[in-house]
C-alpha cells in the first residue's frame, strides 16, 4: 500500500467503529471526512414510529443529495409500545440550519422535485392520475404521519437491499406497503432506476392489533421474505411469470398468520421457490376467527404440502410446521413421512401433524418412525406437546413393565439407528403444578422425567443428544427441563450450571441467569 494512502485506509477503519451519533458530525467538518463518513452513516438506515422528524428530514436528504441514493443498503422502522412522540418543539427548525428554515417549509420547497419522483417512479405502472394525486398528498401529511415520506425514501434509495417494517396502532404504511407491492419488474423492465431491483430481505411485523390481508410481491433479486402478525395471507405470490434473470427465494418465514396452506402449495410450484432452502411457518391460526369462517389449516392434508415440497424444493434444508391452532373435534391428516426430502437437515414439528393416525394418545410404531425421517436429517424438534400428554404417554409406555430397564435401553438402541443425531422435545408447562407433594400428580411427573432423562442418559454414548425444553404460557422463555445428566425439577437453575459447564452442554443465559439449552 502506498504510504500516502495509509492515513486514509486508517481513517475509515476508525469511523467503521464508531456510533452513527458520532459519525453524523464528521459530515460537517471537511470535504475529506465528510466522503469518509457518509458511506458508513446512510448504510444502514433505522428509524422509529415515532421519529417521523428524522424520516421528513432523510428524504429531503436524499431529494439534495442525488449521490447519496446508492449509498443506501438498509431501511428499518421500529415500533415499541413505550415510543413517545417527542415534543413539537423540536420539529420546528433542522438541526445545523443557521436559518432556522422549518422542515415543513423546507418540504414545501420541494415540491416540484417530489412531483417529479413521483411521476417517473410510477409512470410504467398501472396507477391511475388519482391515484398518483393521493401519494403526492401523503408526503405532506402532518406530524406524527410520515407514510408518505418514507414510501419516497423507499423508491429514491434504489440500491437497498433490506427493508424491514413495523406496523404500529398508528402507523399502518398502507402506501408504502403499496409500493413495496408493486410488480417492478414488469413494469420498468430491468431499467437502472428501477425501484427494489436490489432488494434480498423483505421484513413486515404487524403490530397494530388489527388484520390484515396480505399480497406478497417477489423481485428477482429477493433471496429473504419473512411476515409476522399478518392475520390472513390470501396470495403468497403475485401470479406472473419469472423472468429469465431470477434469483429464487431462499428463506421464506411466516409468523403468527392465517393462512390456507394450499397457497403455500401453489406457491412453491413456482420458478420463486426453486431454490429455497428454509421454509419457516410458526403459529398457523387464531382463535379470534369466527366460527362461520373457514380455518383450512385445520382440515387440510398435510401430506400433499410434503409431496409438493420434494418435487419442487430440492435444496430445502430446513423446514418448521408448528404453533397450529386445532380447535378439539378437527383432524388435519398429518404429514406422514419426510423421507423424500433428501436434502433436509433441520425438522421442527408439531405433534399433532407428527403422528401417522392423527391419534394424540397412540405412540408411532417403529416402521413408521423408521420411514419417517429423511436419511440425511440431524436435528429434530417436536413441539405441541403439553405435561398430560407426556405423562400419559409415559404410562402408556411402561404401564405394566416389570423390568423397565431392558425397555427403556432397547427404546434408546432403537432411537440411536434413526438418522436423527439431536433431538428436542418443547413441553408446554401450563398444567404443570409448582408445588411439590410426595403423592399425587407430581409423583407422576417426578417418574416421567426420571425416564426422560434415563433415555438422555442411554442415547448420549451412542452418539445422540435427547434434551427437553419448556415454557409456560405463550411467549415464554424455552427452560432446560432434560439434557444427557441433567434434569431441573425447580426454576432457580443456579446449581445446575455448574453441571451443564461440566458435562460440554452449550446454553445460554438471559438476565435473570435463567439458562436456555442451545
Amino acid at each position: 500500500m502506498p504510504l500516502h494512502k495509509l492515513s486514509t485506509e486508517l481513517d475509515v477503519i476508525v469511523v467503521g467503529y464508531l456510533d452513527p451519533s458520532a459519525i453524523e458530525p464528521m459530515t460537517h467538518v471537511s470535504k475529506y471526512y465528510r466522503e469518509l463518513a457518509e458511506p458508513r452513516l446512510y448504510r444502514h438506515v433505522c428509524f422509529a414510529a415515532t421519529q417521523g422528524r428524522r424520516i421528513t428530514q432523510f428524504l429531503l436528504t436524499l431529494l439534495e443529495r442525488p449521490d447519496l441514493r446508492p449509498q443506501v443498503e438498509s431501511i428499518e422502522l421500529y415500533s415499541h409500545s413505550n415510543d413517545q412522540p417527542p415534543p413539537m418543539s423540536i420539529l420546528q427548525t433542522h438541526p445545523g440550519d443557521p436559518s432556522g428554515v422549518s422542515l415543513y417549509h423546507r418540504l414545501t420547497s420541494q415540491q416540484a422535485t417530489i412531483r417529479s419522483v413521483i411521476l417517473t417512479t410510477l409512470a410504467h405502472t398501472s396507477s391511475t392520475p388519482e391515484n398518483r394525486t393521493h401519494f403526492f398528498l401523503r408526503v405532506f401529511d402532518p406530524f406524527p404521519y410520515f407514510d408518505g415520506a418514507l414510501a419516497i425514501v423507499v423508491c429514491l434509495a434504489n440500491k437497498v437491499k433490506m427493508v424491514r417494517l413495523t406496523l404500529s396502532p398508528g402507523h399502518h404504511l398502507p402506501t408504502t406497503r403499496h409500493m413495496l407491492n408493486l410488480d417492478w419488474t414488469i413494469s420498468h423492465g430491468g431499467r437502472p432506476d428501477c425501484p427494489l431491483q436490489d432488494l434480498e430481505l423483505y421484513e413486515l411485523r404487524n403490530d397494530t392489533g388489527r388484520h390484515f390481508n396480505f399480497n406478497a410481491a417477489i423481485s428477482p433479486s429477493m433471496r429473504c421474505l419473512k411476515l409476522e402478525g399478518y392475520r390472513s395471507i390470501r396470495q403468497l405470490l403475485t401470479p406472473r411469470s419469472a423472468p429469465p434473470t431470477i434469483r429464487p427465494l431462499t428463506h421464506i418465514k411466516l409468523i403468527h398468520v392465517n393462512l390456507d396452506p394450499q397457497i403455500l402449495r401453489d406457491a412453491i410450484r413456482s420458478p420463486w421457490f426453486a431454490g429455497l432452502e428454509v421454509l419457516w411457518v410458526q403459529v398457523i391460526g387464531d382463535l379470534s376467527v369466527a366460527p362461520n369462517q373457514p380455518r383450512p389449516w385445520e382440515t387440510f392434508d398435510y401430506r400433499k404440502l410434503e409431496t409438493t415440497m420434494a418435487a419442487y424444493l430440492p435444496k430445502l434444508h430446513t423446514f418448521c410446521w408448528v404453533g397450529t391452532i386445532i380447535r378439539s373435534g378437527q383432524t388435519p391428516t398429518p404429514f406422514g413421512t419426510f423421507s423424500q426430502l433428501e436434502k433436509l437437515k433441520t425438522l421442527f414439528l408439531d405433534y399433532k401433524l407428527f403422528l401417522a393416525n392423527g391419534v394424540l394418545y397412540e405412540l408411532p410404531s417403529k416402521a413408521y418412525l423408521e420411514g419417517f425421517f429423511p436419511k440425511g436429517l440431524s436435528d429434530f424438534d417436536l413441539c405441541g406437546l403439553n405435561w398430560v400428554l407426556v405423562r400419559y404417554i409415559h404410562s402408556r409406555f411402561l404401564g405394566g413393565i416389570e423390568n423397565r430397564e431392558n425397555k427403556l435401553y432397547e427404546f434408546a438402541q432403537f432411537v440411536s439407528r434413526l438418522p436423527v443425531k439431536r433431538i428436542t422435545i418443547v413441553v408446554n408447562m401450563y398444567d404443570w403444578p409448582h408445588d411439590k407433594m410426595s403423592c399425587g400428580p407430581f409423583a407422576i411427573q417426578d417418574a416421567a422425567l426420571d425416564t426422560l432423562r434415563k433415555i438422555a442418559d442411554m442415547l448420549h454414548p451412542l452418539d445422540t443428544t435427547l434434551s427437553v425444553v419448556y415454557l409456560i404460557g405463550l411467549g415464554d422463555t424455552l427452560r432446560p427441563l432434560v439434557a444427557p445428566g441433567f434434569t431441573a425439577e425447580e426454576i432457580f437453575y443456579d446449581k445446575y450450571l455448574i453441571e451443564l459447564k461440566a458435562r460440554g452442554i452449550e446454553f445460554n443465559t438471559d438476565v435473570n441467569g435463567i439458562p436456555t439449552i442451545i
